[in-house]
This record gives structure tokens, C-alpha cells and sequence, in this order.
């Protein structure tokens, strides 16, 4: 409308502040003041961000804002680019809700929302079973998307712009808790503990080293035990790798023994020992049973290797030389393999615990008189803190089988031989220049490591001979 002293227009579509013209039949006429046009936002990217992001906002009549607003807070950064476009960074303290311009023009603020990256300051419990519901406090939690404890995604409630409550997913381990909104995500600083039950230690490894040794315990629910024990000393490097995984190192002090884990469902006992130390200290002995037998005869060499600790020995073989003038029979071990190659016998035990024993056996027949030597020595891959017991010698000896004739106290007269070896023959003659000689039947009794055969008063007069056929 137009009167003598005032003309009201439509502001028509512009971007800008401009200056009017006024145009009539009598000429021209140019305001000396600019029109400033009232900024408007039309919208802003990203829809969401962290505090220190830049957000560029399009619109109209942007070229003179003079603040820009995120929620109530101002930012103290702010790039004119054009009065179509302008840039503004996210304030500290910065909350989820529109933007708004400010400017000589007027105010006018964004018809969506800007989501401020979340803040999680704190939640409670921090510890519990799955189905446990758990309170989140922080700030910028409008419009959050997803929360996540660990891998494993929760079903939440948003009470308000700073508190929410979710409930510990099936599926979950412990882990830090994540909260999720257009604006970004925020995580816990500590870890939500997933309890699943009492805990379960299924195996060591290392089961032995000195102290300071790192051990990893494997097992189930171990993501919230609270204290770890070496045969009763405390562990105070416990580190949480999983729900099945500790890191713990082996305290001063510890002693050997089981390994005990505590969480706040009970408690759990390791299956084997865990033994402290960096030595395993072997002795071996060896004797020889009977020491001194016929010739022909079998005896037996046994050795025993004992582990004194305080470790497992590792890799244990014990080598057994055997003399020259016997035959090895049979060979036993109680622990691992043995062979026989020639005059060595050859034990590979393996691994020995603390305070375990191994047991070898070999069987030797005799071949010959005299006097033999044995000797075994045994070595490991651990350090042995005292060689002078690893090696042990045995000497035994071996004797011709004789016949002998004796008088018993009732004055009866008896033959007697050995009774190994069994090929052992015993013949008489009558007439020692014939050459003719006749066995005795093998009725004759043992007693004890002789046989005993009566010689009656008629064969009194006969030559005897002790006799090996073989």
C-alpha cells in the first residue's frame, strides 16, 4: 500500500541485506540504510558431532549473524562464508537441542534438533548376572541409538537428557559400556563386570617360574575376580583379559601350591599346583640285585632318578651302561620310553614333577666270572643345582657254579649245585677211566638257592661232575 508518506511492500525472496529504491512518476529515490534481512537457517550438517566439531549451517541472511547458539550455549567460534552459509564450532558444554542464529536482523532457530556427542560419566551396579538392570548417568543422552556393553547390543530406557537404564544383554562379557546418539558415541572409563557365576580354573601356564613370573589363568567367569592367591600369598598384578583369561605375576613370598581366584560369587582352586622356583635338582641311584650270581644267572640292575625340586624337570634321560660279559634280557620303565642298543640302555623319562620318582629295570644274565661295573648318569633340560648326585655306579660279580658234598648233622651226605642255571646237570661214574657217565634224574629238590640230592651209603663210591650241556 502506498500514501503520501509511508509504502508498505512484501519482502520478496532474497538472500541478503539490500538497500530500497523507491521509484515514481516524479523520479528516484535510494534509501541511505540498509534493509537487514532476518537470518534463517534452512539446515546444517553433520545432524550431529562432538564438542570442537564444525558445523556449517545454510540459509538466508547469514552474512551479519553475530552469535550462534548450540541449545542455549554460544559458540565462541563462528565463520561468516557467505549470507547463504556460515560455520559455527561446538561449544564446550554443549547440549543436544536446535540450533540457533542471532543477528541486527532478528533471531530464528533450526526446526530439528543438533545431537551433541554423549558424555558417560558413571553407572551403577558395577558388577552383575545378565538380566541386571543398570542405571547410566551423563549428559546429551537425547536421541541415543544404541547401547552396547562390550560387543553385545542392550535394550534401554532414556529417562531424561542425562540418566538412562539398560539391562545386561544375554549375550554380554565384561566390558565398557557404550553409549551411542546421532551426535557420536561415548564410552565408561571402566568395565561393566559380567557375572556369570563362581568362578572355574581350568589350567596354568606357565605351572612354574620364579617369582615375578607373569602366569595366564584360563578358565569362566574370571572377568570380576577381585583377588588371586599363590598357595595363600596374594597376587597384586591381576590383569582382566577377558571372562575366560587372567594375567597375574607370581607375588614375593609365594610358596608352591594351588592357585586360588575370588570373585563375589565364591571361588575357585587350580587343578595343579603351580610350583615357585627356577631349579629341579635330579639324583639318581642305581643297585644291582643280587650283587654276585652264577654264572648263567639273571640279576637285575634298578635305578631310581628323584626330582628334589623345587620345579617340573624338563626333557629327563638317564643312560645305563651295561659291562661287557652280560646279556641284556628285558628292560621296564615306570615313566616314558626305554631301549636297548648294544652295552647302553637308554631311559627318556620326559618330564619329572617336584618329589616324583621314576623306576627303571634292566635284566642281565651273567656270562661270565668276576667282577663288572655299571654306570648311568642323567641329565635335563632344567637347571640342576647339583651335579654331583646325577650319575651313580654299581659293581656286582659274577661266580663259576661248583658241586659240593656235605654232612648234615644227623650225618646223611648230600650233593648240592646251584640251581641257575637251569641247564645245570649233575652225572655220575663208577669207573672214572671208562669214560661212561649217567645223570642224575632231575628229582632233586631246592633248597634255597642250591639244589639237594641224598647221596645213600651205596653211592658213596661214585665220581660226581657238575655238567652244563648248553
Amino acid at each position: 500500500s502506498v500514501s503520501s508518506t509511508n509504502v508498505l511492500v512484501r519482502v520478496p525472496m532474497i538472500e541478503g541485506d539490500v538497500r530500497l529504491t523507491l521509484t515514481s512518476p516524479g523520479g528516484s529515490y535510494q534509501v541511505t540504510s540498509n534493509l537487514v534481512l532476518a537470518p534463517k537457517i534452512h539446515a546444517f550438517t553433520p545432524q550431529g558431532a562432538a564438542v570442537g566439531t564444525w558445523v556449517t549451517i545454510d540459509g538466508t541472511g547469514l552474512a551479519q549473524v553475530s552469535d550462534v547458539f548450540f541449545g542455549d550455549v554460544r559458540s565462541s567460534a563462528i565463520s561468516n562464508l557467505s549470507s547463504i552459509k556460515l560455520s559455527a564450532r561446538v561449544p564446550q558444554s554443549a547440549v543436544v537441542g536446535p540450533l540457533r542464529v542471532q543477528s541486527a536482523g532478528g533471531t530464528n532457530a533450526s526446526e530439528s534438533l543438533f545431537y551433541v556427542a554423549p558424555t558417560l560419566t558413571q553407572f551403577t551396579p558395577a558388577l552383575g548376572q545378565t538380566g541386571a538392570v543398570v542405571t547410566v548417568t551423563g549428559v546429551n543422552f537425547t536421541g541415543t541409538t544404541q547401547v552396547q556393553f562390550g560387543d553385545a547390543t542392550a535394550v534401554f530406557t532414556l529417562l531424561s537428557n542425562t540418566q538412562l537404564t539398560t539391562t545386561v544383554p544375554l549375550n554380554a562379557q565384561s566390558g565398557r559400556i557404550r553409549v551411542t546418539n546421532p551426535g557420536g558415541s561415548a564410552t565408561s572409563a571402566v568395565h561393566f563386570q559380567v557375572i556369570g557365576g563362581e568362578p572355574v580354573v581350568s589350567s596354568l601356564a606357565p605351572s612354574f617360574g620364579p617369582v615375578g613370573t607373569q602366569v595366564r589363568i584360563q578358565g569362566l567367569n574370571l572377568s570380576s575376580v577381585s583377588e588371586v592367591r599363590f598357595g595363600g600369598v596374594v597376587a597384586s598384578v591381576v590383569t582382566v583379559e577377558s571372562d575366560t583369561s587372567l594375567l597375574v605375576t607370581v607375588p614375593p613370598s609365594a610358596p608352591s601350591g594351588p592357585v586360588t581366584v575370588v570373585n563375589p560369587l565364591g571361588s575357585a582352586t587350580s587343578p595343579s599346583t603351580f610350583f615357585v622356583g627356577s631349579t629341579a635338582d635330579l639324583a639318581v641311584q642305581l643297585s644291582a640285585l643280587p650283587n654276585e650270581s652264577w654264572i648263567g644267572g639273571v640279576m637285575e640292575l634298578a635305578v631310581h632318578i628323584r626330582n628334589r625340586g623345587p620345579l617340573p624337570a624338563q626333557s629327563v634321560a638317564l643312560g645305563l651302561q651295561i659291562p661287557t660279559g652280560t646279556e641284556v634280557l628285558d628292560v621296564f620303565s615306570s615313566q616314558g620310553t626305554s631301549s636297548a642298543v648294544g652295552l647302553g640302555v637308554t631311559f627318556n623319562v620326559g618330564n619329572l614333577l617336584p618329589d616324583a620318582v621314576m623306576t627303571g629295570n634292566v635284566q642281565l644274565r651273567l656270562l661270565r666270572e668276576g667282577r663288572f661295573v655299571s654306570i648311568t648318569e642323567v641329565t635335563s633340560g632344567s637347571i640342576d643345582p647339583d651335579p654331583s648326585n646325577d650319575r651313580a655306579t654299581v659293581e656286582f660279580f659274577g661266580k663259576a657254579p661248583d658241586l659240593q658234598m656235605v654232612r648234615d648233622a644227623n650225618g646223611r651226605l648230600f650233593l648240592r649245585w646251584p640251581t641257575v642255571p637251569d641247564t645245570l646237570r649233575v652225572e655220575y661214574s663208577d669207573q672214572l677211566r671208562s669214560g661212561e657217565w649217567t645223570l642224575i634224574p632231575d628229582l632233586a629238590p631246592i633248597v634255597g638257592e642250591l639244589r639237594q640230592w641224598e647221596v645213600t651209603p651205596s653211592q658213596v663210591e661214585r665220581w660226581y661232575r657238575l655238567r652244563n650241556p648248553l
